[in-house]
């Protein structure tokens, strides 16, 4: 049943003969001992065991037990030791994904539907990040497929708010699981319609529920696509009302990413003091957030309105920590934005190699790139960079960069000369308009 190999903690768990079987398989050459220790068995090895089990009628449970055993492997990864929960880190998922993802696929087969909706919160991030969100969102349709009927679940999946959701279905499957499944399902849709739709279905359920968490985070979702319309002035005035509303209702953790969307609206419109008041408020809500501070986005963003005020100093600060957690935490298309963010510091204080360099770097995981709103400010500041450097001098940097790939461009950037603080006069480059 498992995707990977597995070590001596997890054949202890499932079972006191666990050991038993496993020196028996050893024994025989049945099982290959890879670094770790871990324990594998070979591909024509699992093909006829599982084949046993399905003749044995023990498939299920098997299935059902790798399935527990995914869940307890989830409990231990986002809470600590003293029960708070941990900060997301991709890093740390990394291990289990292929394990989630088989138990995944069993729920949705003939497994539990409250189970499989456990295991894709926990990978969400990773497809977020990964490109799974096709993959995500076809999951998630199969498990709304099977939730029973008879319980309530064709006016849940509706969504109607006219309809009340009822608690009896017997998968143990509330209002707000559900919501919070529609939540997961639009942030990973790229169309339009489909996002629309199941904030919709988020927020009917949130009423009905009582939530007002999840109710702030499906009103919120609706700036994506105002956004993606062209709609700015729309989208800034339902930033301001769902930040309003949040904090009325005292959730106002759950208004973060319009908070981080206001902020950069106001950057991109060049109302520098706005965005960094509107920043300065929302660290303490991203410290409360484990699903968001490992990304160190206001970090990030505050390092932005440094480099358009041209404080290389305090980019230099707030950029370094941001890429550092970000790297930690395996967040690497958040990363790349933060190699870019400071190349333009580098930029900004005459080095117009190491910028292009960094620039390069960068676009070589443009696929993973997240800020896409800040594209035209890294293309203007490369047609600057351009201009300084001459074209051949420019491409030849930016090829050097992209073929020396991400993990130079980091350590790169990263040995980065802090701005000298000994000349205050320095501190300040030229301000960007």
């Amino acid at each position: 049943m498992f995707a990977n190999p597995v070590e001596l903690s997890t054949v202890e768990w499932s079972g006191d003969d666990g050991f038993g079987a496993l020196s028996e398989l050893a024994d025989r050459s049945f099982v290959d001992i890879v670094s770790g220790p871990r324990y594998r068995l070979s591909e024509q090895v699992r093909s006829y065991a599982s084949r046993r089990l399905s003749g044995a009628g023990e498939e299920r449970a098997a299935r059902e037990r790798h399935v527990l055993w995914s869940l307890h492997i989830l409990d231990g990864v986002v809470v600590d030791t003293d029960g708070q929960p941990r900060t997301v880190s991709l890093t740390e998922l990394s291990p289990y994904v292929k394990e989630w993802e088989a138990a995944l696929r069993w729920s949705v087969t003939a497994g539990s539907v409250r189970a499989g909706l456990r295991l894709v919160g926990a990978l969400d991030p990773w497809w977020r990040e990964h490109g799974g969100a096709r993959d995500g969102r076809d999951l998630l349709y199969r498990l709304y497929g099977r939730v029973p009927h008879g319980s309530g679940a064709p006016r849940r999946i509706s969504g109607d708010p006219g309809q009340p959701f009822t608690d009896d279905d017997p998968d143990g499957i509330s209002a707000d699981e559900l919501a919070s499944a529609y939540l997961m399902h639009a942030g990973l849709a790229a169309d339009r319609e489909e996002r629309t739709r199941f904030l919709k279905r988020a927020e009917a359920l949130a009423r009905q529920a009582g939530n007002s968490a999840l109710l702030v985070r499906a009103m919120a979702g609706h700036h994506v696509s105002l956004l993606e319309a062209g709609l700015v002035d729309e989208a800034e005035q339902l930033c301001r009302d769902v930040i309003a509303h949040a904090e009325r209702s005292g959730v106002a953790g759950a208004a973060l990413p319009v908070v981080v969307a206001l902020a950069e609206l106001l950057w991109r419109r060049d109302a520098l003091d706005g965005a960094a008041e509107t920043l300065g408020g929302a660290r303490v809500l991203e410290a409360g957030r484990p699903e968001d501070r490992g990304r160190r986005t206001v970090d990030w963003l505050l390092g932005m309105v440094a480099l358009r005020r041209g404080d290389l100093v305090a980019a230099h600060d707030h950029l370094v920590v941001a890429l550092r957690s970000r790297l930690r935490h395996g967040f690497r298309g958040a990363a790349a934005d933060a190699v870019a963010a400071i190349a333009v510091r580098c930029a900004l204080g005459g080095d117009a190699t190491t910028a292009t360099l960094l620039f390069g770097g960068a676009e070589s995981v443009r696929g993973a790139r997240r800020a896409t709103q800040f594209g035209s400010f890294w293309a203007a500041q490369q047609a600057a960079l351009r201009r300084t450097l001459g074209d051949a001098a420019f491409d030849a940097a930016y090829a050097d960069g992209a073929d020396s790939g991400f993990t130079t461009a980091v350590a790169t950037a990263l040995a980065v000369e802090h701005p000298d603080m000994e000349h205050p006069a320095a501190r300040f480059a030229q301000t960007l308009r």
